[in-house]
């Protein structure tokens, strides 16, 4: 009450009107106690209670509390059944984690064979590129071949040299075909090619004159045919048909073995011309015409030429520079006489001029 009272005058006159007077006993016993304050505004604050203070704080007896046997069985089948759906959803957990856990190996299982099968199907686009590729590649050699055996001409069959041995055969061939008729192809073969060189053997003189005049007269025949059929063809023709042929022994016969005809020959023209040799060439053909480089392997015999001719004097040089400068001359006229246009090297030339 007193605390109250101190407030309510240090609010100031606005509320000494709700203060009751005090004493004079009262107001002097307040005089002698109260101190100057400050006019600034107080709150009262609870204390403990006067009864409490000083006092030892007392334990508190409580009464045991007594679990009835029912409580305690459904507490006892709570915690079982808090324990099992615990566990459940540990369970649940656990399941729904491996599951998880299986989707994500399934996904990378799944990405790695979507992987594997882009992997496959580039391997299969390449090699089929690669196939249709080495497709296209076969049909433009098979390609390039035809235009080569096209460019190559046909010249007239048979147009090699014939012998009197080939007559002969020919005619036996017949008669001995009568003679083992009957017999197996490979004893009939046998017997015939016995028989036949036998009897060519043991054959007359005026049987090999015979011969002899049928192979010089089919020779003679072929040729002036072959030289029509030439003639038939320009120069740039043939040239270019024995360009395709070069080519054609190149694709088709580079295993060809020694002794071997090859069906593509080069076509002999007496109008073609022989290209012009250097100086160097020119010198090494008269060295070795000398007779010097006998028993010589052709290898060491073209070092020592060619340490001749780097050694060979300036005047000497040149006397086959002028040869073979006078000879370029004349294969550049003779060109264009023969194929009616100028010599590739020599346009080569003029177009760098």
């Amino acid at each position: 009450m007193l605390g109250r009272h101190v407030a309510a005058v240090l609010h100031g006159s606005a509320n000494t009107q709700l203060v009751k007077p005090l004493s004079t006993t009262f107001t002097t016993r307040l005089s002698i106690r109260v101190a100057p304050v400050s006019h600034r505004r107080l709150y009262a604050t609870p204390s403990r209670p006067k009864k409490a203070v000083g006092e030892a704080s007392r334990p508190i007896k409580r009464t045991p509390k007594v679990t009835s046997p029912e409580a305690a069985a459904k507490k006892e089948a709570d915690a079982k059944k808090a324990a099992e759906k615990k566990t459940a959803l540990a369970e649940k957990k656990k399941a729904l984690a491996a599951k998880k856990k299986a989707t994500a190996e399934k996904k990378k299982l799944t990405a790695a064979k979507k992987k594997l099968d882009a992997e496959k199907k580039k391997a299969a686009a390449a090699k089929k590129k690669a196939t249709k590729g080495e497709a296209g590649k076969q049909q433009a050699v098979k390609l390039e071949i035809q235009n080569l055996k096209k460019a190559a001409l046909n010249p007239p069959p048979g147009y090699h040299a014939t012998s009197a041995w080939t007559h002969f055969l020919k005619d036996q061939h017949a008669k001995t075909a009568n003679e083992y008729e009957g017999l197996a192809s490979q004893e009939r073969i046998s017997r015939a090619s016995k028989t036949i060189a036998e009897r060519w053997k043991n054959i007359t003189p005026a049987e090999r004159e015979h011969y002899n005049h049928i192979a010089s007269t089919t020779n003679d025949e072929r040729k002036t045919a072959y030289k029509a059929w030439v003639l038939a063809h320009s120069a740039e023709d043939i040239q270019l048909a024995n360009t395709a042929r070069r080519a054609l022994r190149r694709r088709l016969e580079a295993n060809l073995t020694r002794g071997h005809r090859s069906k593509w020959p080069r076509i002999e023209d007496e109008r073609g011309l022989k290209p012009p040799v250097s100086a160097f060439i020119r010198f090494s053909v008269n060295r070795r015409a000398s007779g010097d480089f006998k028993a010589i392997k052709p290898s060491e015999a073209q070092k020592l030429i060619g340490a001749e001719w780097k050694a060979l004097a300036d005047n000497e040089k040149k006397k086959y520079e002028a040869i073979a400068s006078k000879d370029r001359d004349q294969y550049y006229h003779d060109y264009s006489h023969v194929y009616g246009h100028e010599a590739p090297s020599q346009q080569t030339a003029s177009a760098a001029a």
